[in-house]
């Protein structure tokens, strides 16, 4: 059986979901331990949740939290450490239970990393010092270690040893040709993800957004999701934390996807998001942020506009955008999101994601 353990609500990470769906399609036994935070989940075959309430982001609040999720993870590997073939533990706050197992019951562990632990919390002095040894300890023991990009390895510090794997945030979608024949009016702009605060460029594109012929469409949950809430602007539209299926429904049908990722957090050095490859094979352009993978991959391949991380670039991008005149580039930059996906990720799931993961399940 794999065991597969996440310290955050499932049903929003597309990521652990198409390993499930490789895993049912393959008829591979398998469990997902997660801990939903602030959501009663509907019952869910082969999950087991942690019931502990919490924030997202509550820090030292939530180490009580934390130390009744360790346990509850220890307890149920303990429990059925003979069925279990491999553990495939997401991010430090779970693969250090997996070291311990493995310590403990000899038990085989995969080290998937979605983010840096100390750089994606700002972190700094003796925490930075304390979470980085620990995530190369836990990288040490690893049997294998899964990264979203290759430039992930000099961020974490890893020797590029055989055993790091990369597999990147692509969507387990088949390219959606764009059956717009032109843009909306008015221009709707979308995001759908973690509200951050701060780095995200959400508090700026609220206030940019104020009186203009431009809508801007917002979901998610996180630190920002008081603003959108309480918003009186008549032209941005709250859905809050919804499904893959909605997510999706409501990127389609816009013209422009958001995805900034502003310097102020040193993890966005090394983004590799989700954002990135939803443009491209919904055939959307991206609006991002200079000095990003994504914003390199965006004007390598003219798929979107490319800003620094000021208010006063973003306002200059909606003028651009309100203007009518500018209507037709808005769909060529989409065309050419559109053919970045089929040329290199159209068929990234049975092609490499498969192959790749089957092998480290099942060594």
């Amino acid at each position: 059986m794999v065991l597969l353990i996440r310290s955050a609500d499932i049903k929003f990470d597309s990521r652990i979901n198409k390993y499930i769906t490789l895993l049912e399609r393959e008829n591979i036994e398998y469990h997902v331990l997660y801990w939903p935070r602030n959501r009663e989940p509907e019952k869910q075959e082969n999950t087991t949740f942690y019931t502990r309430k919490a924030t997202y982001g509550a820090k030292l609040k939530s180490l009580l939290g934390y130390l009744g999720w360790f346990k509850f993870i220890l307890s149920y590997i303990r429990n059925h450490r003979k069925d279990i073939t491999v553990i495939h533990a997401i991010d430090l706050d779970t693969s250090m239970v997996a070291m311990l197992a493995k310590m403990l019951f000899k038990s085989q562990y995969i080290y998937e990393v979605y983010d840096h632990f100390a750089d994606s919390r700002n972190l700094n002095g003796v925490a930075r010092t304390v979470a980085c040894k620990l995530e190369s300890l836990v990288a040490k023991y690893a049997n294998d270690i899964i990264l979203v990009d290759k430039k992930r390895i000099k961020q974490h510090g890893f020797s590029s040893a055989s055993n790091i794997h990369i597999i990147e945030n692509v969507p387990n979608n088949q390219f959606l040709k764009n059956k717009d024949v032109e843009v909306n009016k008015p221009i709707k702009i979308c995001y759908v993800g973690v509200l951050e605060s701060n780095c995200r460029g959400l508090e700026n594109i609220l206030k940019a957004i104020e009186g203009r012929r431009i809508e801007l469409h917002i979901a998610g949950f996180g630190g920002c999701e008081q603003l959108f809430k309480e918003t009186k602007h008549n032209n941005v539209f709250f859905y809050g934390s919804v499904d893959h299926e909605k997510a999706i429904e409501l990127m389609s049908s816009s013209d422009v996807l958001l995805g900034l990722y502003y310097l102020s957090n040193p993890n966005h050095i090394y983004a590799s998001p989700n954002k990135y490859y939803e443009h491209l094979f919904l055939s959307k352009p991206l609006i991002t942020s200079k000095g990003t993978p994504p914003g390199e991959k965006v004007t390598l391949n003219n798929s979107g506009w490319v800003i620094g991380d000021s208010l006063n670039e973003l306002e200059e991008l909606l003028d651009w955008l309100e203007n009518d005149s500018n209507r037709n580039n808005i769909l060529e930059l989409g065309e050419n999101a559109g053919e970045c996906w089929k040329k290199y990720y159209l068929n990234y799931f049975d092609q490499f994601l498969k192959p790749t993961y089957l092998a480290l399940i099942k060594k």
